[in-house]
């Protein structure tokens, strides 16, 4: 299992168990990886320019088979979503809970400290 699915499968698990719905889970879990991206990310730089590597010499250029890999995945959703009955599964099972997490994830960004009573 990948290092990053553990956290989010513990954090899933955590909150289905204090019976918190499936949307706000999504939201949460959601917002708890963004915000290891925006912090993991400019801790990277920092530190790579503080071990001497330059900026000259820090690149981030992704390898040819993460770029190979990506366009493969967006090449079987664009096929999968072609195709009629596929598309019109996707927007009557999945469309509506995606929708759902939009306002709890914006409600979360915009006041984070805000505890939900149940």
């Amino acid at each position: 299992m990948p290092p990053a699915v553990g956290h989010v499968a513990v954090n899933s698990r955590y909150l289905t168990r204090q019976n918190v719905d499936g949307s706000s889970i999504a939201a949460a879990v959601a917002l708890s990886q963004i915000v290891n991206v925006v912090t993991t990310v400019p801790l990277l730089i920092i530190f790579a320019l503080l071990t001497g590597s330059g900026i000259s010499r820090f690149k981030i250029v992704p390898g040819v088979d993460l770029l190979i890999g990506l366009a493969a995945v967006a090449g079987v959703i664009g096929v999968v979503l072609l195709v009629p009955r596929t598309r019109t599964r996707f927007t009557r099972q999945l469309w509506p809970h995606i929708r759902g997490v939009w306002p709890r994830l914006l409600s979360t960004v915009s006041q984070p400290c805000v505890s939900r009573q149940a």
